[in-house]
């Protein structure tokens, strides 16, 4: 039900966010600058909510991963497709920076890309809001594990972390919803989310995920 309620509830977003795209591009709104950002603003909460219906569906779905098919990935390309797509537009504007690290023993693997990239894009959209003026991303091979460190320079997470990941309690607690949601998906990857460290001077978060998940419950295999 609630990925049925999520697909309907962004579709119909999309065609408004579609109309509200044309309608910033007319010359009689582009050339007055109060109805250009009238436009540019209604998108900007068309898109917020286009995004949280997303969430809803992958909490929906979320339990549905594990049984769903896997496919051959280059792991350096999907990390690196995740921040061009999540963080470039908000480093240029909001002049943040974004250094990303990838060892060279990262390469091919298997696991549903999909729920792949939306673990590393709520990461990754928490790290650079809350950043002051950067964002880290460091991915490495730990035993069978794919690792992949985001972190920002930020003022760190509320009780240190403690009960980050309980399901949020108030529609506002936007950071509650992300990593609730990036724990669903990482145990339904045969992985694992974490706190590496958080204070005062930023906040590391680390997922785990299997470079390629055990054959015992692939059902690509």
């Amino acid at each position: 039900m609630a990925c049925r309620l999520a697909h309907t509830i962004r579709s119909s977003l999309t065609s408004i966010d579609g109309g509200l795209a044309e309608l910033g591009a007319s010359p009689s709104v582009a050339s007055d600058p109060t109805l250009l950002r009238y436009a540019t603003l209604g998108r900007q909460s068309v898109r917020e909510l286009v995004d949280l219906a997303e969430r809803f569906e992958w909490a929906g779905r979320a339990e549905r991963v594990a049984a769903e098919p896997t496919e051959v990935l280059q792991w350096p390309d999907v990390i690196r497709r995740c921040v061009e797509a999540r963080c470039v537009e908000r480093q240029r504007r909001n002049r943040k920076q974004i250094d990303v690290s990838i060892a060279e023993a990262v390469g091919e693997g298997r696991a549903h890309r999909l729920a792949c990239e939306r673990a590393l894009a709520e990461l990754l959209d928490n790290a650079v809001r809350h950043a002051r003026t950067a964002v880290q991303v460091t991915a490495d091979v730990d035993g069978e594990y794919l690792r992949v460190r985001i972190g920002d320079d930020g003022l760190g997470l509320p009780n240190g972390g403690v009960g980050s990941f309980a399901p949020p309690q108030e529609i506002k607690s936007r950071l509650g919803f992300g990593l609730w949601l990036v724990e669903r998906l990482a145990a339904a990857l045969q992985g694992s989310v974490g706190v590496e460290r958080t204070g005062d001077d930023g906040t590391v978060m680390w997922l785990r995920i299997p470079v390629s998940p055990r054959l015992d419950t692939d059902p690509a295999r």
